[in-house]
């Protein structure tokens, strides 16, 4: 394990890796539509405001590849940390790029009001189209989707129903803080 952290230094700190890498941050509006008891009560939520950090490492002119850790401040029952792997196609000579990824949100254990979420881990698939403004400001948006979908309860007149979420569409704005 030494060995495997020490290579991945010396990887990281070597000229290539840092002319490759760029760091930023990610603003994400979230739209969530979930149903309760998985029929009834069916509702849109839009979340304003998901908090990334994003290390982008360029693979060459046309591909990158992108960590993103963060924190989903969505519902107060489907709200946690995400982590998630994605992959960007840059068109030739072009500003525009498709996205492809996997991300795990780790739902948080709370409730509020009559709902209550369940701490649980979701595993989404991604897939989006974005705009290149420049090198340094990238906006997106990406269909999600659930593989597994219950994430909370909602109690009713002391009837307890289990909420679902069926998928998740975000718009996202990157800033890079280095070219």
């Amino acid at each position: 394990m030494k060995k495997i952290i020490f290579i991945s230094f010396l990887f990281l700190s070597s000229n290539f890796a840092q002319q490759n890498i760029s760091i930023g941050f990610r603003d994400e509006i979230g739209f969530g539509y979930s149903k309760i008891n998985n029929k009834q009560f069916s509702n849109l939520a839009i979340i304003p405001i998901n908090l990334y950090l994003v290390v982008n490492y360029n693979i060459s002119d046309n591909h990158t590849l992108q960590f993103r850790p963060g924190y989903y401040i969505g519902k107060y029952d489907f709200n946690g940390w995400d982590i998630g792997g994605y992959w960007n196609y840059y068109f030739s000579d072009s500003k525009i790029f498709t996205s492809l990824g996997y991300f795990v949100h780790f739902n948080n254990d709370n409730a509020g009001g009559n709902s209550g979420g369940v701490g649980n881990t979701i595993g989404f698939t991604a897939s989006g189209i974005g705009y290149k403004f420049s090198k340094k400001v990238n906006l997106d948006i990406s269909y999600n989707i659930p593989l597994k979908r219950k994430y909370g309860t909602f109690a009713l007149e002391g009837k307890h129903y289990a909420n679902f979420i069926s998928n998740l569409i975000k718009i996202g704005v990157t800033i890079y803080l280095s070219d």
